[in-house]
């Protein structure tokens, strides 16, 4: 859905995991721009915007909700932008991408481990720098409000709300390509 002579910003571990699994349509004048950070996780939506701004190419940022939390303050350059820059956050309440890798088959490991659980929703951060804020749970719904921030042509925040279990049993399945 990403019109032509944009730009895609893809996080990290999962995200990137998951734009690997897919098959992008041929034809698309896309740019797809991505950052490795020491851990991975910080500075996404700085950089997202950051790239927005110099390549003057709205940019649609899809993260995870631990890059997002980790880079929070960064809305403030997403708001303040001049090139608009859709942040779409994956919420899976919790990283969760160490579920998907080896050290899940290992016996005795807490999940607190490997996971950052939490309950947040991210309405009220939208709000806070005063960007525009959609929620997403199906497939159908993200294509309606995706098609809705492209319409405004201003950076906004478009918040994807998985359970983590059905997060998981898909993932799983597109790998062994069952989906």
């Amino acid at each position: 859905m990403i019109p032509d002579n944009e730009a895609l910003f893809t996080g990290n571990s999962l995200v990137i995991r998951a734009f690997d699994m897919t098959i992008i349509p041929a034809g698309k004048n896309v740019h797809i721009v991505s950052n490795r950070g020491v851990s991975g996780i910080e500075g996404n939506i700085a950089t997202g915007v950051g790239y927005a701004e110099k390549a003057r190419r709205r940019t649609t940022l899809v993260l995870g909700d631990i890059s997002f939390l980790h880079d929070l303050n960064s809305l403030m350059l997403a708001a303040q932008s001049s090139t608009p820059v859709i942040v779409v956050v994956i919420n899976n309440r919790g990283g969760r991408i160490f579920e998907r890798l080896p050290v899940a088959g290992f016996d005795g490991i807490p999940d607190n481990w490997v996971t950052m659980s939490h309950q947040y929703k991210f309405e009220h951060m939208a709000k806070q720098f005063d960007l525009p804020y959609r929620a997403a749970d199906t497939p159908e719904a993200l294509s309606a409000v995706y098609t809705e921030m492209l319409a405004q042509n201003r950076s906004g925040l478009i918040e994807i709300c998985l359970s983590p279990e059905t997060d998981l049993a898909v993932f799983k399945a597109r790998k062994e390509d069952k989906f």
